[in-house]
């Protein structure tokens, strides 16, 4: 998946990174408070040879003003919210935490890096994509954790993409090495420790070849396909993967891996792991398949195994009921090249 391009300059014009920084904004201001009094006292003194003006007029115009100044000033102090963010507009500090993070590659024979990129999310639970270039991976991998929250500065905004977008906002926020990274200490009912946009699967039918937003789902996985090599447009192999998964109403679909993606799983040690097992899956596009919805993944997918989000506590607790003799059956993974069939469950 390609990268978001970047701008012809870090300090072009308005997009200059510094420009709108708090010291900036309080100069703005005290040159305003100044103009503003000289005006009263220019209104004042002119006033004052023809009729006699309230005094109190006077001070209270002067307080409401100073007032409305100090409440910007203070306003300006305080972290901005993702929700405001626009394209190329001037911007202050944020407050975030990053939700998950992966290196996107290039598509071709040889796939090579083409940026660090982040979920974040702040304290409304607003989230926002966060990408950075190929030759700063390393910084940010160094200075930004998975979890872990972080005050901001100094970044770019631009608009984001036409499709595939990874989070449904206008914007992308764009970080170089001039970018302020601040490590702060933030609970989860400060900065929440994820970020999804979820649908159920029924839902699948509307976004088939609609990818102007990825799809986010999160069920029980059932069985798991043996790792195939395909050929991909007559010219590269591509290691895929299926996962059966199915929903508390009994619903399933079928989602591929490719990819990083299918090697990531594979040595996610799920194998060990106790049924039922229920998974996240984040950044996928939706095709048609024999009538029906299937998904894929795409270079910014990531998934999450048994996740403590509301939607696992639901499942478990609905699970249990619906499908107690299910939920007692175990997934193999077979070590065989035989990929003619998924593995079934072994039924008792």
């Amino acid at each position: 998946m390609d990268s978001p391009k970047w701008g012809k300059s870090w300090t072009d014009g308005v997009c200059d990174i510094g420009m709108f920084n708090l010291r900036d904004a309080l100069m703005e201001w005290t040159l305003f408070r100044i103009v503003i009094g000289k005006v009263l006292s220019s209104l004042f003194s002119a006033v004052q040879g023809q009729w006699s003006l309230d005094r109190t007029l006077i001070t209270t115009l002067s307080s409401t003003l100073a007032a409305a100044i100090n409440l910007r000033v203070m306003r300006l102090m305080e972290p901005m919210l993702l929700h405001f963010l626009k394209p190329y507009q001037p911007r202050s500090k944020l407050q975030i935490r990053v939700c998950r993070t992966w290196v996107t590659k290039s598509i071709r024979d040889d796939p090579q890096p083409t940026g660090l990129d982040c979920v974040v999310v702040d304290k409304q639970g607003d989230a926002i994509h966060v990408t950075t270039n190929a030759r700063d991976i390393q910084y940010f991998l160094d200075h930004l954790t998975v979890d872990d929250a972080y005050e901001i500065n100094k970044y770019r905004v631009v608009h984001n993409r036409a499709s595939n977008k990874v989070v449904p906002h206008a914007t992308i926020i764009e970080l170089n090495r001039k970018t302020i990274i601040v490590p702060i200490q933030k609970t989860r009912q400060e900065i929440p420790m994820q970020w999804f946009n979820l649908i159920e699967l029924e839902q699948l039918y509307e976004r088939i070849d609609r990818d102007v937003e990825l799809t986010y789902i999160f069920s029980c996985l059932m069985a798991v396909q043996l790792i195939e090599n395909v050929t991909i447009q007559r010219t590269r192999i591509a290691k895929k993967r299926n996962l059966n998964l199915e929903n508390i109403r009994g619903e399933t679909v079928r989602v591929t891996l490719w990819g990083e993606a299918v090697t990531s799983f594979e040595d996610s040690g799920i194998q060990s792991l106790p049924p039922p097992i229920f998974v996240a899956l984040t950044s996928l596009k939706v095709k048609q398949y024999q009538g029906k919805p299937v998904l894929g993944s795409t270079g910014s997918t990531v998934y999450f195994i048994n996740l403590d989000i509301p939607q696992h506590s639901e499942y478990r607790r609905k699970m249990k009921v619906s499908h107690a003799k299910r939920l007692l059956l175990d997934l193999i993974w077979a070590r065989t090249s035989d990929t003619s069939h998924v593995h079934p469950a072994i039924k008792l």
